[in-house]
């Protein structure tokens, strides 16, 4: 992003990624000029309600402008306030998406009103959209397989028990097929969350031994607990975690 600010004799250059669930700009990255006003990694945890023209012209590898944040069109009134409090007099943007609804943008901002964007550096953006839009899918395959591979392994290692997987980072939860015949539970079943199938009167030792696993007191989380059936009735398992 430095190097396409001083390519182009930008004040900035910035990329914004949105966050589908909380509809936020979660991610922002930029590169500025030595001597630039523009604040674009402001925008960070902006509401895409305060950029409603941005988000509804920016489709794939589309581009957009708003020439002067001082004086803008009527439709683009509330997103020129936005950027006019980040120092920013004009702006010209491409949105780009990565597959499963993840969308971003890559913006360019004069501190100047109305400056000479040139026919070259619209291209330059199409193109530099379209290699962000295939590094972040690639990236999102690749973390797919990496769970893929993982989960294969514990398979194989675990023959014919019941697998669950946690993902501590989006709090989703898999439960293999033979682990849902072991509870009762169909294919296509929302399972109840983990700890609402532990017995109340095993909890508490369960939380403790998972706590000293996480902490690395104890190599293997081991335990022998109740675990509820979903026919209601309980059932005695043995449970292993490896972090």
């Amino acid at each position: 992003l430095q190097v396409l600010t001083d390519a182009t004799g930008s004040d900035a250059v910035f990329i914004a990624l949105f966050d589908s669930d909380s509809g936020e700009l979660s991610t922002v990255y930029a590169g500025r000029a030595v001597f630039s006003v523009c604040n674009p990694e402001v925008l960070r945890g902006t509401n895409v309600k305060n950029i409603p023209y941005l988000t509804q012209h920016l489709d794939h590898l589309r581009l957009v402008e708003i020439a002067d944040t001082d004086q803008p069109k009527a439709r683009q009134r509330t997103d020129a306030e936005t950027l006019a409090k980040l120092k920013i007099g004009a702006l010209v943007a491409v949105g780009f998406e990565a597959g499963a609804g993840y969308r971003g943008l890559l913006g360019v901002c004069s501190g100047n009103p109305r400056p000479r964007w040139s026919a070259d550096l619209q291209l330059a953006l199409k193109l530099i959209g379209a290699s962000c839009s295939s590094g972040l899918e690639r990236m999102r395959l690749q973390t797919e397989l990496a769970t893929v591979r993982e989960r294969n392994d514990l398979v194989t290692n675990a023959a014919n028990d019941g697998l669950w997987d946690f993902d501590v980072k989006t709090n989703d939860m898999y439960f293999s097929p033979r682990w849902r015949v072991m509870l009762g539970y169909d294919q296509d079943e929302e399972v109840p969350g983990w700890r609402s199938l532990v017995h109340p009167d095993d909890m508490a030792r369960v939380q403790n031994l998972i706590r000293e696993h996480l902490e690395g007191q104890e190599e293997l989380f081991e335990s022998v607990h109740r675990m509820r059936h979903a026919d209601g009735g309980w059932r005695w398992v043995q449970s292993a975690l490896r972090a």
